[in-house]
């Protein structure tokens, strides 16, 4: 049995979450008080990073289109519209990502 796991965040929805271990994705069950908990502390870059980076990876490429509008892709992270969209602006600005409407590319 596993005591103890630790590493990076890399995703996390109701029911469980993957930590990343030095390239080992572990997924762990995961109470609805810890997921609140989980979900509470981590902000929009990170959700955003997250969903873009596993979008990315599905994909198999820097460049990929999301099925997701600005309100549905708020939705989708539990982050507020407005919120998400100067977060989105930042991390243009700050050369992490390049995106026009739902199509994105990781710089």
């Amino acid at each position: 049995m596993i005591y103890h796991v630790n590493g990076t965040l890399e995703y996390c929805e109701p029911g469980f979450c993957v930590i990343d271990c030095n390239g080992v994705g572990y997924k762990l069950t995961v109470s609805d008080n810890t997921f609140s908990a989980v979900c509470s502390h981590t902000g929009e870059r990170e959700k955003l990073l997250t969903y873009l980076s596993i979008q990315a990876q599905t994909q198999n490429s820097r460049y990929f289109e999301i099925p997701f509008g600005r309100v549905e892709l708020a939705e989708y992270l539990c982050v507020d519209r407005s919120a998400l969209t100067r977060e989105l602006a930042k991390m243009k600005a700050d050369g992490l990502i390049d995106y026009d409407k739902n199509c994105f590319r990781i710089l």
